[in-house]
């Protein structure tokens, strides 16, 4: 994922490189010169403005002289289309001939807000014309950047910009339709935080450019929508990526509080845009002041929680700081740096958040399922390792009963034999005739013992082990055949699971197939390292839906489950042939089984 990264981003720069091509315009035959004005230098014609005691300067004269060296129309095109008040003069000859009123100030604006502000200007060869303009926008920072464009490029620069909200919104609203799905699917809190940061996100650029700025009444200031539609993005916006890195838990719990209360200031907020006036300079002061506050707090804790999901290593840390990185990069550029007059508008700013949020949304997807494609491989692994650790349990257990019964068996031996010998030899001495009941006694008990203690950790080979057990069931009339190549096999637990499995196999024939014929293969595969027994019979086979379930059966499969092998039972009434295979050797020895 973080390898695509660098794609995602050249394919967004050559979208933004394409935008800025496509409305650029020649001016080659007009010079534009602009020259900014003090209140005491003003025509008589231009009105003063009151200054309030704003945050922000708000307040600005100029004067525009253009000269033609051409017969041409023209017009002037303010990028920006959110202003509270803007007054322009235009003088040809010393005489002004068009005079231009515009902004939320207005009770009714005779041009669509969303469509900028836009001047006809007829210019005869070689002729001047000066343009004054007033713009006042109530403590709230303003660009006033402009072009000369003919009205044909006009017409192609507003026809560029329409087929771009198109498919911008209609992505997004697509994006934004999937993402409601998976939310639902997977009920996780960042679908929800996607959701709205997505949708406040695009609010911000309808508010500026788009549509929410067309229906707001005329009279309503815009610049205070923007702010509080801002307020509610920085919060989501942090609580999006506190989710998606962090599934909202993790961070000092100061963090999440200061972003809280800040939400709760939009909502405050929210109500009194329709209770304060509207050219309150107290109220557009606190607006700018918790604008500008929510902005650095949630880019400096965002930065602050993907530097810690990177130094705690979370996967997911590295391609949203990615994201994050454009987002900062294009905001500061075409939102701070312009809004703050440091950088002109041109025509790319009207439609570049249009394909940052785009470009956002389905990043955003992409990262949120590979969190989640991330999360279920290690979901499965740790099942994986859950059921090693069930299975080195069980193998524990095992052998702590293995150990316990050579510990009985050790005690008997020593303790108990030792006694029956004393008394052995006492009864010799006072004449009693009960040697033989004794040595019978002392048979018995060896019998009991070589139970509690496993043959194949005695002092003998693991062949020479088997084929002493499979005499002892030949004595029964069963005629056994053998075939060993086990010589290699030195790994004493293996050595106690098959000495087991073969002594329940046995036992089973003798006591249920009415078996006459035994067949048993010991066979270690060195190339794959596996070791496999084959059994066959000649009885009458069993019961499968019934036997299947006996504590033989299950002793033998869970012998071999345990040993990391496969058990395959083939039963009818011509006999009976299980196989123990695939049984590694590998893995078995790097546990040090004993």
């Amino acid at each position: 994922m973080p390898r695509k990264n660098t794609y995602y981003l050249y394919i967004f720069l050559l979208i933004l490189s394409y935008a800025k091509c496509y409305g650029q315009s020649d001016s080659d035959h007009f010079t534009v010169r602009t020259t900014e004005l003090s209140p005491t230098t003003l025509p008589e014609f231009i009105p003063a403005i009151n200054e309030h005691p704003f945050f922000i300067k708000s307040i600005k004269y100029a004067e525009l002289t253009i000269e033609s060296t051409v017969e041409e129309e023209r017009i002037l095109y303010f990028y920006s289309s959110n202003l509270h008040d803007l007054k322009l003069w235009v003088v040809a000859s010393d005489t002004i001939s068009k005079y231009i009123h515009y902004g939320d100030s207005l009770v009714k604006n005779e041009d669509e807000k969303s469509s900028g502000i836009s001047i006809p200007l007829e210019f005869k060869a070689g002729e001047t014309k000066k343009i004054y303009y007033s713009i006042y926008d109530l403590g709230f920072a303003f660009n006033d950047s402009y072009t000369l464009i003919t009205p044909e490029g006009l017409k192609h620069l507003f026809h560029f910009e329409k087929k771009v909200k198109i498919i911008c919104r209609s992505l997004i609203g697509i994006l934004l339709c999937f993402g409601i799905i998976l939310g639902v699917y997977f009920r996780k809190k960042v679908f929800f935080y996607y959701l709205l940061c997505s949708l406040t996100g695009i609010a911000f650029i309808e508010s500026e450019y788009g549509f929410i700025l067309h229906l707001l009444p005329d009279h309503f200031n815009g610049k205070f929508i923007q702010s509080v539609i801002v307020q509610y993005y920085h919060c989501f916006y942090f609580f999006f990526y506190y989710a998606l890195v962090f599934n909202s838990k993790g961070l000092k719990n100061y963090i999440p509080k200061i972003m809280k209360v800040y939400l709760y200031i939009a909502l405050v907020n929210s109500i009194l845009i329709f209770v304060v006036e509207q050219d309150n300079y107290i109220f557009s002061n606190f607006n700018v002041l918790v604008g500008f506050t929510s902005f650095w707090c949630t880019y400096v804790f965002i930065t602050y929680l993907l530097v810690k999901g990177i130094r705690l290593k979370i996967p997911i840390a590295k391609p949203a700081l990615f994201i994050f990185l454009v987002n900062f990069v294009v905001v500061m550029i075409f939102s701070v740096l312009t809004n703050s007059g440091i950088i002109p508008k041109d025509d790319l700013s009207r439609s570049v958040f249009y394909y940052l949020f785009a470009f956002d949304s389905s990043y955003y997807i992409f990262v949120i399922l590979y969190k989640y494609y991330l999360f279920i491989n290690e979901k499965k692994s740790l099942l994986t390792k859950y059921n090693d650790l069930q299975r080195d349990y069980s193998l524990a257990l095992m052998k702590g009963q293995e150990n316990e019964k050579n510990r009985i068996g050790r005690e008997l031996h020593d303790h108990v034999g030792g006694n029956l010998a004393l008394i052995d030899k006492i009864d010799s001495l006072m004449h009693f005739n009960s040697s033989e009941i004794l040595e019978d006694t002392m048979n018995s008990l060896e019998e009991m013992i070589n139970g509690f203690v496993p043959k194949t950790q005695k002092k003998k080979f693991f062949e020479q082990e088997l084929h002493e057990l499979i005499q002892q069931y030949q004595k029964s009339n069963l005629k056994i055949h053998t075939s060993f190549s086990i010589h290699f096999l030195k790994d004493g637990s293996i050595q106690n699971h098959i000495y087991r499995i073969t002594q329940e196999l046995l036992s089973n024939a003798l006591k249920h197939s009415k078996a006459q014929k035994i067949y048993l293969n010991y066979s270690l595969n060195i190339d794959k390292n596996e070791l496999n027994l084959y059994y066959s019979d000649d009885g009458i086979g069993f019961d499968a839906q019934k036997d299947f379930e006996g504590i033989g059966i299950k002793n033998m499969k869970n012998r071999t489950e345990e040993l990391q092998g496969k058990m395959i039972i083939k039963t009818d009434t011509n006999g009976t042939k299980i196989s123990f295979i695939k049984i590694p050797l590998g893995k078995t020895l790097t546990k040090n089984w004993s």
